[in-house]
């Protein structure tokens, strides 16, 4: 077998596909607190989770916003003050407190399915969805959750600052709109044929931390 530069990109490539981290993340993950049936036509723009994956991982860094699609008084009682005990509402708190958006459909309070008998026990739950809203979960149709706009694609030139393979194809994509330096991040793996690139176009590469 002839070793040639094509074929070294090829394999390191496929060598850094496989590594944990290699795969490129979700454009926008949300986590859908309740029927998962409801929350299809969200399904639709958004890589969707439930209540059991987050019980499974319970790391809030992994999605882009919540959606509470049901919530019984106990749990709305709970967020409202603060405990944080199940998945359920430690999902809340915590996308609440790392500034995640939280968004809670119109029909999720369990209490407003119910009859209006109890004027005074209505209010005080009203008070607590009140709280939420003070704690700041926005109250939305589900439609308008999934025409929010996406988080805004990185420039070419952002992507090249971030580590990870570094191709002949993003190279010469990367050469067109810099002048006579790149810099790089520390870590960032460059194919052979892409550093031929930048020599044709007598391009420099300069990483972050100083080094050539």
């Amino acid at each position: 077998m002839v070793i040639t530069p094509e074929l070294i990109e090829q394999i390191t490539r496929r060598v850094l596909d496989g590594l944990p981290g290699g795969e490129a993340p979700a454009a926008s993950r949300a986590l859908f607190l309740g029927n998962a049936k409801a929350a299809q036509p969200l399904a639709q723009c958004c890589d969707l989770t439930s209540e059991a994956d987050y019980a499974a991982a319970p790391e809030i860094e992994r999605y882009a916003f919540v959606v509470v699609g049901s919530l019984t008084n106990a749990q709305l009682a709970d967020i409202a003050t603060g405990r944080d005990d199940c998945p359920f509402t430690h999902a809340v708190i915590s996308a609440l407190l790392a500034g995640k958006p939280v968004y809670l459909l119109p029909e999720a309070p369990a209490y407003r399915r119910c009859g209006q008998s109890s004027p005074a026990l209505i209010e005080l739950l009203d008070g607590y969805v009140r709280q939420l809203e003070r704690f700041g979960v926005q109250r939305k149709q589900l439609c308008e959750i999934g025409a929010q706009p996406q988080p805004e694609q990185p420039t070419t030139q952002q992507a090249a600052l971030r580590p990870g393979l570094l191709t002949a194809a993003k190279a010469t994509e990367l050469a067109k709109h810099c002048d006579c330096e790149l810099r790089l991040a520390p870590g960032t793996i460059i194919t052979p044929l892409a550093r031929d690139v930048f020599v044709q176009r007598k391009v420099r590469i300069i990483y972050s931390n100083g080094n050539k």
